[in-house]
């Protein structure tokens, strides 16, 4: 991630547009996710490992994204021994609020 590209000056461009900013915000939370998500998804899937080394039989289960990826242990096939999941969440937002005398506020 280039944080050049999210400067103050790289927000306040938008000024006066809320959609503009929450673009941007909205292009940085996908961003850090994308970072944050890689390294939290490694640490997962080696808490996994050290799980099934103690026993459990956890497989990756749906399609991960950036920030969530699950695993299940169905030693039995009729039931789930063991969930595991992670979810990771950003949030970021610069003046763009609809309140807080953001951008997006309506002018009286």
């Amino acid at each position: 991630m280039n944080a050049e590209n999210f400067s103050p000056a790289a927000f306040e461009f938008h000024s006066g547009d809320a959609d503009a900013a929450r673009q941007l915000a909205d292009t940085l939370e996908a961003q850090i996710l994308a970072e944050v998500g890689k390294a939290a998804r490694a640490r997962f899937r080696e808490i996994v490992a050290a799980l099934n080394a103690v026993g459990h039989r956890l497989m990756p289960f749906g399609a991960a994204t950036d920030g969530t990826e699950e695993a299940k242990d169905y030693s039995d096939p009729n039931q789930c021994a063991l969930w595991l999941g992670i979810e990771v969440a950003v949030s970021a937002g610069y003046r763009d609020v609809r309140f807080e005398g953001g951008w997006g506020e309506p002018k009286t």
